[in-house]
């Protein structure tokens, strides 16, 4: 695993993108686009379960927040002429837009649809206190896929995070503890290192050799 932060700035976003794929090999890295604070705490969860992940956002005090947790970051705006070819470049296998806005949300939605495959995106809805109004928007013919259940959002995850929850990462064999009761499942790993953004929002998987991370409240 590729550790330390990385800002990738300007032209020689591509160059910087492409030797990534050199040295890390098929696309495995989940990318936390335009992150909140709380996102930080959802990386390092994935990181602990082995997931490779990068933060793409150009916020000073993010990059210094992921810098102190060795979380890798990509500096790097969502009109930038470089974004499709140092995206497509990365090994990005999933990527999650997480917004302050629903308006921001469309627009990063729309550049990594474009970029990485729509299929391999996925957006997180402000919520009920913030600056969205909680709806899915498309932007041209391009509509995001919920990420984590089909009422999710940011505000519910914040809130639970102040409710004392945290984010848990267990093994097929932990599914049936305490510790994943009324969870909300977020990414699952297989026993290959694939990750897959859930957005069902039902029952844990519960399969031999895999892993998973989830929201479990106080």
């Amino acid at each position: 695993m590729i550790m330390g932060t990385v800002a990738i700035y300007g032209l020689g976003a591509a160059p910087a993108a492409r030797w990534f794929r050199v040295v890390r090999g098929p696309a495995q890295t989940v990318v936390l686009v335009d992150p909140r604070p709380w996102a930080l705490r959802l990386a390092e969860a994935l990181i602990s379960a082995d997931v490779e992940v990068m933060l793409v956002t150009t916020d000073e005090e993010r990059i210094a927040a992921a810098a102190e947790r060795s979380i890798r970051t990509f500096d790097v705006r969502v009109d930038s002429e470089e974004f499709e070819d140092a995206m497509d470049s990365a090994g990005i296998a999933k990527a999650v837009v997480l917004s302050g806005s629903d308006e921001m949300n469309t627009l990063w939605t729309a550049r990594l649809a474009d970029a990485i495959g729509r299929a391999n995106v996925f957006h997180l809805p402000v919520g009920s206190d913030g600056d969205g109004d909680g709806e899915d928007h498309g932007y041209g013919d391009t509509v995001g896929r919920r990420a984590f259940a089909p009422d999710a959002d940011q505000h519910q995850i914040e809130a639970t995070l102040a409710a004392g929850g945290k984010f848990v990462v267990v093994g097929a064999t932990d599914h049936d503890t305490d510790l994943l009761a009324d969870a909300l499942p977020l990414v699952e790993v297989s026993d290959t290192g694939d990750p897959v953004v859930l957005s069902g929002g039902g029952p844990p998987p519960d399969k031999p050799g895999h892993w998973l991370i989830a929201l479990s409240p106080a």
